[in-house]
């Protein structure tokens, strides 16, 4: 907090992007070499956790408010950075909820479809499941997904994966 602070100080608006840039690239490459460095065996559990902490705070807090401030004041326009905040941050919601159905629907789909099918095969089975899963329909016990599983709404399937 201490150095989003002092970056108030810095009057000139584009040397304040610039600034506001240079914390956010030391917090992505705090992230990257602590994890380096315990990868390596180098730093402790505990001196991680707090490089990447320390590092997602310096790439984070900024962009969600400083950036966006200081961009439009160096672009010296009339604006506010709330629609900007507004934007950024839907767009960020928006992909971890997709990131949380592919990994839900791809888990699944992975989990339930025969392993005996080549990787192609496989490919396009698990692209069926999980549309079957998006879609909110099960896949037939008979068919290539769910082998040997009894789901008590399985008569009323008719498709398979």
């Amino acid at each position: 907090m201490l150095v989003l602070g002092l970056l108030y100080l810095v009057k000139n608006n584009r040397r304040g992007l610039l600034l506001t840039y240079a914390i956010m690239g030391v917090g992505a490459a705090l992230v990257g070499l602590g994890t380096l460095l315990f990868d390596l065996g180098a730093i402790p559990p505990m001196a991680w956790m707090i490089a990447v902490g320390l590092g997602l705070y310096l790439g984070y807090v900024p962009y969600g408010c400083v950036l966006f401030d200081r961009t439009i004041a160096a672009l010296e326009i009339v604006a506010t950075a709330v629609f900007l905040i507004y934007v950024s941050d839907a767009v960020a919601y928006g992909g971890s909820v997709g990131v949380v159905l592919y990994k839900t629907l791809a888990r699944r789909a992975s989990r339930s479809c025969s392993s005996s099918a080549t990787s192609r095969t496989r490919r396009a089975r698990s692209v069926w499941c999980a549309w079957c899963s998006a879609a909110g329909t099960f896949c037939d016990a008979r068919g290539p997904c769910d082998r040997g599983a009894a789901l008590p709404h399985a008569s009323r399937v008719t498709g398979n994966c």
